[in-house]
C-alpha cells in the first residue's frame, strides 16, 4: 500500500501495536541498533512498552487512523530546553515511500509542542545514510565532539526544524 502524508498521523501506541513493531526487529543486531541495551533479543511483544519507557518520554506511532502502525518513535527531555528524538523506526515494508519523512516532520512538531524545546537532538548510526540525509533536510547538523565513528550526534534549532516541517 502506498501512503500519502495526509493519510498518516501520529497517535499513542496501543497494546496491539507492540506486536507489529516487534516484527520489524528480526534479530539481535537490529534490536540493539534500535533500542540499545534496554531491550534484549528475543523479547515478548507485550514487554516493549515497559522496556522502552524512559522518564518523561512520549511514544508515538505513525498510522492511518486506528490501522496498524507503519512507524514508531519516542521523544524525551534530556535537559531543559532540549528534546531528544529516539527509537525512530519505519516498517521495512514501507521504506522508500516517504513515510520516514512524514514521521520526522510530525515528530518534530509533536516534540516541540509537547516540550517547548528550543533544541532537538538525536543519534543515528553513521552507516544509515538515508536517515542522515533525511535529518539534514530538517536542519539537523552533526556535532563532531559528541559523535564517534559508529554513531553521529545531531542537533537542530527548534525554530529552524519547525519551519522546515511546513
Amino acid at each position: 500500500m502506498r501512503y500519502t502524508p495526509m493519510d498518516l498521523s501520529l497517535r499513542p501506541p496501543i497494546a496491539s501495536d507492540y506486536a507489529v513493531i516487534a516484527h520489524w526487529l528480526p534479530d539481535a543486531a537490529a534490536c540493539l541498533r534500535w533500542a540499545g541495551d534496554r531491550l534484549s533479543f528475543p523479547f515478548l511483544p507485550h514487554e516493549l512498552a515497559d522496556r522502552l519507557q524512559i522518564a518523561d518520554s512520549q511514544s508515538v506511532c505513525l498510522a492511518m487512523g486506528s490501522a496498524p502502525p507503519v512507524a514508531f518513535a519516542q521523544f524525551w527531555t534530556v535537559i531543559t530546553g532540549s528534546v531528544h528524538l529516539g527509537r525512530i523506526i519505519v516498517s521495512a515494508s514501507v521504506r522508500g515511500q516517504g513515510v520516514g519523512e512524514v514521521l520526522v516532520r510530525q515528530l518534530i512538531r509533536a516534540a516541540i509542542e509537547a516540550t517547548g524545546a528550543e533544541r532537538l537532538t538525536l543519534r543515528v548510526y553513521s552507516d544509515n545514510l538515508a536517515a542522515i540525509a533525511l535529518y539534514r533536510k530538517f536542519g539537523f547538523v552533526t556535532l563532531d565532539a559528541q559523535s564517534n565513528a559508529q554513531v553521529l550526534f545531531m542537533q537542530a534549532d527548534a525554530p529552524i526544524a519547525a519551519a522546515k516541517t511546513t
